[in-house]
């Protein structure tokens, strides 16, 4: 572990010595600085990753050396965002912004999808019940068509019923008259025959 130090500060050394040259050069001399700063950052990288290997493989290394290894990620970070402002690039956390904000796009892009999608459903859904409320309604309308039908019909046979029972009751009327009036005349008859056959 002690050894990765070193070859970091060496690294890191050289890398602050050329973030200072490319600073002050121009033309291809920068670009040829540029290009190898970038080589070594990306040689400390390479060396970042052995130190993390390293202590993930052994506990009792990582509880001393974590912390400086931490340190040596952040002042890397450091060094990086430096090498990307003198070389015209944007930093680490430019582009992290950046990203962020490409994927809160994508994320509220995603949500409004989602939204859309929920709204299609519920009009889908509500366009169904709309159908079938109106084919119940339209079922409905033609029972009380039919109710309405067969009311009338019963109400014309009661007209006609009613109709029937006024003649009926007339004829009844008329017939009880018709015999009243013929038991009086036969009485009559009956009382005039036997007055005349014993009474005289």
């Amino acid at each position: 572990m002690r050894s990765l130090q070193d070859d970091y500060s060496s690294l890191s050394t050289s890398l602050g010595l050329k973030i200072s040259k490319i600073s002050a050069s121009s033309g291809n001399t920068k670009q040829q600085l540029i290009t190898a700063a970038y080589n070594q950052v990306e040689q400390i990288y390479k060396l970042i990753d052995i130190m993390d290997q390293e202590l993930a493989d052994n506990p009792r290394l990582k509880k001393k050396y974590g912390p400086v290894a931490q340190r040596i990620k952040a002042a890397h970070d450091d060094q990086r965002n430096q090498l990307d402002g003198v070389a015209g690039h944007k930093t680490s956390s430019q582009q992290s912004s950046v990203r962020q904000q490409l994927l809160e796009a994508h994320e509220y892009h995603d949500n409004i999808d989602g939204h859309l999608l929920t709204t299609r459903r519920v009009l889908a859904e509500s366009e169904t019940i709309g159908v079938n409320v109106t084919s119940g309604l339209r079922m409905q309308r033609e029972q009380l068509v039919n109710t309405r039908d067969m009311l009338e019909d019963a109400d014309e046979s009661l007209s006609r019923s009613q109709i029937t029972l006024r003649r009926m009751k007339r004829r009844l009327m008329t017939d009880r008259c018709t015999q009243f009036l013929i038991i009086t005349v036969e009485l009559g008859l009956i009382s005039l025959i036997v007055y005349l056959k014993w009474l005289k």
